[in-house]
């Protein structure tokens, strides 16, 4: 028995006497409720004041509008994850949910053409609208549900904007009243539950351009898909593409660390030419995962008629996020080898870096709903998560400003070299080290080393 408890002692004592342990014990229940919280933070964008203009055919509806938007209304919240703990606690009657201030501009509707649709573009690219909504003249008709096509939304944010939502909720009571003021049998209340869900045949469509030809020309429909599922899968993919490069290369470290294959190593190449040759390997691995996947995706999008989810124009930008990514955490998971004696330290390490990798993942929702929300913009020059976040961005069909997209390249090229300057010093030094972990004096030390040479 005295063998068993001495054992216990020791592996408890290996488990939970290390700076390791205790920073991710204190790191992790931090970044969970970070990933619960933060998203609640956009909702700060809701207090801004969203003009609107309105051209309203039936000539009945601006008003009524107006009034219904200024009522509080419950649309499903995607993103914010206090507002379900307040619901869950029964908090949420005495935390009621801030409603955006909608400020409607009435468009007169004689002779509306395709010229005042690109002048109201126009002022929506400036930021002197938010969006602009077309009701058709037939919507209230007996035959509204056969003969239009539904409202015409025109904006520059995504499908999951949430201001977007409670104008379309708004649109469907002011309908739905409307309809019910004029049709009091019982098939026209059946006609009226039927079809009274705007959201359901709300088209949505980007700013109107002129083209080449100087022709106006629509913007893109958006869609749940383009919106949504677009960004959702790439955002998986760099994920797992990341997950299966930069795993093996800690583990591969670790290995010939302990099994001491890295002195035989150092026989024939430099610590330096080492890593590099690792880096090298790995993101050349990685570019052949995207390329299964993205092969993959393609046969299945053409199969199953699904237009293609990666444009060309954007196509570049998201390898160039990939690699660098790649070359960013493989070199933070070898650093952690390097300075680890064991698998259990470095796991113990690995968390915060497993947290700032999913900090995207936590944030997913509230970035869809508005891509170019200030914390969206934000965690996007945070080198660790400006691959993912910027893919999202990129792919959500919102534009964003060529400035933002080339600033955060170059923050996360500078925190990639840096990484990999800092996480060489690291491997040099910790490589040969043997019998325990490498203490914070260590770490400091070899990175306050600047002579390279080795």
């Amino acid at each position: 028995m005295h063998k068993i408890l001495t054992i216990a002692r020791r592996e408890y004592a290996a488990l939970v006497a290390t700076r390791a342990f205790l920073v991710g014990l204190c790191l992790t229940p931090l970044l969970l409720l970070g990933g619960l919280v933060a998203p609640g933070l956009t909702d700060a964008r809701l207090q801004e004041r969203c003009r609107i203009a309105v051209v309203d055919h039936t000539g009945r509806l601006t008003t009524s509008l107006q009034e219904e938007l200024r009522r509080p209304r419950a649309v499903q919240d995607f993103s914010s994850g206090l507002s379900r703990l307040q619901h869950l606690s029964g908090d949420q009657a005495d935390n009621p949910e801030q409603m955006p201030e909608f400020e409607l501009e009435e468009i007169s509707t004689a002779e509306f053409t395709d010229e005042e649709r690109l002048t109201l573009s126009e002022r929506i690219r400036s930021g002197e609208l938010y969006g602009f909504l077309e009701i058709p003249v037939d919507l209230l008709s007996a035959d509204a549900a056969t003969t239009t096509a539904g409202p015409l939304w025109v904006s520059e944010v995504t499908v999951l904007a949430r201001n977007r939502r409670y104008l379309s909720e708004a649109l469907s009571e002011v309908v739905r009243m409307a309809r019910l003021s004029a049709r009091l049998d019982a098939d026209d209340l059946k006609f009226v539950q039927q079809h009274s869900a705007i959201h359901d045949s709300l088209e949505i469509r980007s700013p109107y351009y002129r083209d080449a030809t100087g022709q106006i020309v629509a913007g893109n429909r958006k869609s749940t898909f383009s919106s949504v599922v677009v960004p959702l899968v790439l955002l998986l993919v760099m994920f797992l593409v990341i997950m299966m490069s930069a795993q093996p290369m800690l583990e591969s470290v670790l290995e010939e660390k302990t099994q001491r294959i890295s002195e035989v190593l150092l026989g024939s190449a430099s610590a330096r030419q080492l890593m590099i040759g690792k880096l090298l390997g790995n993101v050349a691995g990685s570019l052949t995962i995207f390329a299964l996947y993205s092969a993959g995706c393609l046969t299945l999008g053409v199969v199953a008629g699904v237009p293609a989810i990666l444009s060309t124009s954007v196509l570049p930008w998201f390898l160039l996020y990939q690699v660098l990514a790649v070359l960013l955490f493989s070199a933070l998971f070898m650093s952690i080898a390097a300075a680890v004696s064991q698998m259990r330290e470095a796991q113990c390490l690995l968390m915060p870096v497993w947290g700032v990798i999913m900090l995207p993942m936590f944030l997913l929702l509230s970035i869809l709903e508005d891509p170019n929300s200030t914390i969206a913009t934000a965690i996007s020059f945070f080198p660790p998560s400006a691959p993912m976040v910027m893919t999202m961005r990129l792919t959500s069909g919102t534009p964003i400003p060529p400035l933002q997209i080339v600033c955060s390249l170059l923050v996360l090229l500078a925190g990639t070299v840096c990484s990999i300057i800092a996480a060489a010093r690291i491997y040099r030094g910790g490589l040969l080290l043997q019998g325990r972990a490498a203490r914070t004096g260590d770490v400091l030390n070899w990175l306050w080393n600047t002579d390279d040479t080795q």
